[in-house]
């Protein structure tokens, strides 16, 4: 019984030591210092999402799908138009490949808005993009349409973890 009495004491001592307040273990010297995080360099992280909008651009005129997926993180989400959403690098990678065989494909985005979240470590980037081909009929298509990009800065690098895309022209009818 006497055990018990010791033990019950034991940890009640403990528990009221581990619950004391980060003021009142400051004054012990015991507090732990606060982990100070980098500062945010917005313009900077604003000009690697940009350079990765540009290796897009650059891989999808070499016609490069790997490139291409190279912007997206591993469990990225790509939702295409007319299409149900693509999970998994793999698959924005045979989307990429499949799309890069269309004739005489030629795509230009630019961002008009990116902005971030209070810690920097997500953006979202809005854009837009013109794109022309040619059809089986030997045509020109062109489209001109809108995206939007969410950025996560994973391991030092901003990798697209969702987008989504679409045209700005009605659907033929």
């Amino acid at each position: 019984m006497q055990g018990r009495i010791i033990m019950l004491a034991v940890a009640a001592v403990a528990t009221v030591a581990c619950s004391k307040s980060e003021s009142s273990m400051a004054d012990t010297g015991l507090a732990a210092a606060p982990a100070s995080a980098p500062a945010f360099d917005k313009a900077a992280a604003e000009a690697a999402i940009r350079q990765a909008d540009e290796a897009f651009n650059s891989a999808v005129k070499a016609k490069d799908a790997n490139a291409a997926a190279a912007v997206y993180s591993d469990d990225a989400v790509s939702n295409p138009p007319n299409s149900p959403p693509l999970a998994g690098i793999a698959a924005i990678r045979k989307f990429n490949e499949d799309f890069l065989k269309t004739p005489q494909l030629t795509l230009a985005g630019e961002a008009t808005s990116i902005k971030f979240s209070d810690d920097g470590s997500v953006a979202y980037e809005t854009g837009k993009y013109s794109m022309s081909s040619v059809d089986a009929k030997g045509r020109t298509i062109k489209d001109e349409g809108k995206f939007l990009n969410v950025w996560k800065n994973i391991d030092g690098k901003w990798k697209i973890v969702v987008d989504a895309f679409s045209s700005n022209l009605a659907p033929p009818k």
